[in-house]
């Protein structure tokens, strides 16, 4: 789990979300590959099937060299009353 943050730019971590603890991106790196995507701190993957399943695949395709695409809200947004769903696309890792 830290290598991948490590190498796709990013802090990972719980927050709380209408009751319930959510991953969420804590911290983006700029220069990062995540950051590259369009992530924000507060970020929170979402999907029909689970969000944070939806997330680690998406990452695993970046890693094994395709974009994957994953639907994330951001927290701030949320805490505002906005519901706004954002697909990101992650690049592959560069070597």
């Amino acid at each position: 789990e830290e290598l991948a943050q490590k190498r796709f730019g990013f802090e990972a971590g719980r927050v709380a979300v209408e009751g319930r603890a959510a991953l969420a991106v804590l911290r983006v790196d700029p220069t990062g590959v995540l950051a590259r995507a369009g992530f924000r701190p507060g970020d929170i993957p979402v999907d029909y099937h689970g969000g944070e399943s939806a997330f680690c695949a998406a990452l695993q395709g970046a890693e094994d060299g395709g974009y994957s695409k994953v639907n994330v809200v951001n927290l701030t947004d949320l805490e505002n009353g906005r519901i706004l769903r954002r697909e990101l696309e992650i690049p592959k890792v560069q070597e």
